[in-house]
């Protein structure tokens, strides 16, 4: 028998999908720990340093990339975007301090329940609409 996806795994698969190609592209952040060969741990994800993970990553890191307006002559620039899947789980407190840093610093960043949340922090209204 097949093994049922979580609400949080659908609404993962589903960003993945809307999400994997084009100006607004986002690449999945697997987070954690694993010994090497000699039993030494490795950290892997973003922000991972020293042998130690680092908490408070989303699911997804990528960018959205914008054109500029006409005072900037037209230049496209990249977005740096993170969202986190989720399903009734409550973001962790440095997944919080995260997307605030995120948010402050410019970026787009958010908790998505479904696709849709998920297309409203990409796409907010004070950015110009994708082309």
């Amino acid at each position: 028998m097949a093994r049922r996806r979580s609400d949080e795994g659908k609404v993962s698969a589903d960003i993945g999908l809307a999400f994997g190609h084009g100006d607004c592209r986002l690449l999945r952040n697997n987070v954690g720990m694993l010994p090497d060969r000699t039993g030494r741990p490795v950290a892997y994800g973003l922000g991972s340093m020293g042998g130690k993970p680092f908490r408070g990553s989303l699911d997804w890191i990528g960018w959205r990339t914008v054109t500029i307006t006409p005072d900037m002559v037209g230049r496209r620039i990249a977005i740096f975007a993170a969202i986190d899947a989720k399903d009734m789980a409550k973001p962790r407190p440095e997944q919080i301090t995260f997307t605030d840093n995120v948010l402050n610093a410019g970026g787009l960043a958010g908790f998505a329940h479904n696709l849709d949340e998920a297309q409203a922090i990409l796409f907010p209204p004070h950015l110009p609409p994708a082309l």
